[in-house]
């Protein structure tokens, strides 16, 4: 798995001076859900408990107090596309200094890496109400 990410940044975005990584969707009990940044923000607050492994984190909705392991998977969409998430799946959103959203396949504590197998220094950007995951080209 390389380096954990350090647990700080964990937990339900938005509600302290820590930014917290963002979950963009998840389907962890049988439904998909979006988080804060999915199907246009306002989501159902979607938030890592802890990392299981590189590709697999515990989640959970501050709406429901369901938890579900779930593995990065490389489905893009939102909710009004035909893209939907399996149970156990997931999906973080990272942006590149340039804007461009790409898909999460793996993490650690300093790196993440792409589906496309790009590898990004990462940090996160946090403006009270939602964070955002900044990709810094290695």
């Amino acid at each position: 798995m390389g380096r954990p990410i350090n647990k700080k940044y964990f937990g339900d975005t938005g509600t302290n001076a820590t930014p917290k990584i963002p979950v963009y969707s998840a389907n962890i009990t049988g439904t998909e859900l979006f988080g804060d940044q999915g199907a246009g923000g306002g989501g159902d607050s979607l938030y890592i408990v802890k990392q299981k492994g590189a590709r697999s984190f515990v989640v959970a909705s501050k709406d429901d107090p369901e938890q579900g392991v779930c593995k990065l998977v490389n489905k893009a969409g939102d909710a009004s596309s035909a893209v939907v998430l399996d149970l156990g799946e997931m999906t973080i959103v990272g942006y590149t200094t340039s804007g461009t959203a790409k898909i999460i396949r793996e993490m650690s504590n300093k790196v993440a890496i792409d589906f496309d197998s790009v590898r990004y220094k990462w940090s996160l950007s946090d403006d009270s109400t939602t964070s955002v995951l900044v990709l810094a080209s290695m």
